[in-house]
C-alpha cells in the first residue's frame, strides 16, 4: 500500500478524528487452515455466536456493547474455557473488519478470516495458551474450508508476536498509519492483502 491520505475514519464523508497525532504500525501475519490433531486438555476450545457467548461469564463486562456490535457486524467470538471459566477469547471476521488504528477497512476474500483482539486472561498467562488456541483455530476454520488464516498485532507487542510465531504464522509485512489532525497517512505492503 502507498502513502495515502484520507479522514480519520478512512472514507469520504466521515466525522472529525479528535485526536491531534496518533501513531501505529501494526504487523500482519497469515497461517493455512490445516487440521490440527486435538489432544485432550483442560481447555475447551469453540467458536460461538451471540447466543452462546458467555455474557455472564465475560472478563471484559466494559466491552458489551463493543461485542455486540462485532456481533452484529458478523463475527464470532473464539472462547477458551476452562470449565466454567473463560480463560482465552478472540474474535474472527471473514468478510470485512475495519482496523482502527490504521483507519483502514480490510476486505477479506471469502477463503479467509482474520483473528483479532485476542486475549489470555492475567490468570492464565505463561502456559502456552496463546499458541493452542491460534493453533485450534486453525483447525476449525480448516474444518468448514478456509483457506487462511490472518492475524496482525502492534509492532511494539512482542509477548503477542512471539505467540503468532509459535502458533506457525508466517510474516507478510506491516502497515503504518500517522493520524494528524484528522487526516491518516498509511504506509506498507502487506503481501497477499489488497488495501
Amino acid at each position: 500500500m502507498d502513502a495515502c491520505t484520507r479522514n480519520a475514519e478512512g472514507e469520504e464523508g466521515g466525522g472529525p478524528d479528535v485526536r491531534i497525532f496518533a501513531h501505529y504500525q501494526l504487523r500482519f501475519y497469515r497461517r493455512i487452515c490445516e487440521p490440527v490433531l486435538v489432544l485432550s486438555g483442560e481447555i475447551e476450545y469453540r467458536l460461538v455466536d451471540s447466543t452462546a457467548f458467555p455474557w455472564d461469564k465475560n472478563p471484559r463486562p466494559g466491552n458489551i456493547n463493543v461485542y455486540r456490535q462485532r456481533f452484529a457486524d458478523g463475527g464470532v467470538a473464539f472462547i477458551g474455557r476452562s470449565g466454567e471459566e473463560v480463560v482465552f477469547s478472540a474474535w474472527l471476521q471473514r468478510s470485512r473488519l475495519r482496523i482502527d488504528e490504521l483507519s483502514w477497512t480490510w476486505n477479506l476474500p471469502h477463503t479467509d478470516a482474520v483473528v483479532y483482539d485476542v486475549e489470555t486472561m492475567d490468570a492464565w498467562r505463561g502456559r502456552g495458551i496463546y499458541p493452542e488456541a491460534l493453533r485450534r483455530l486453525s483447525g476449525l476454520l480448516a474444518d468448514e474450508g478456509l483457506r487462511y488464516i490472518w492475524i496482525y498485532a502492534e509492532a511494539g507487542n512482542t509477548a503477542s508476536l512471539r505467540g503468532i510465531e509459535k502458533a506457525f504464522f508466517d510474516f507478510r509485512g506491516s502497515l503504518s498509519a500517522l493520524h494528524v489532525i484528522g487526516l491518516t497517512f498509511r504506509r506498507g505492503t502487506v503481501e497477499g492483502v489488497n488495501a
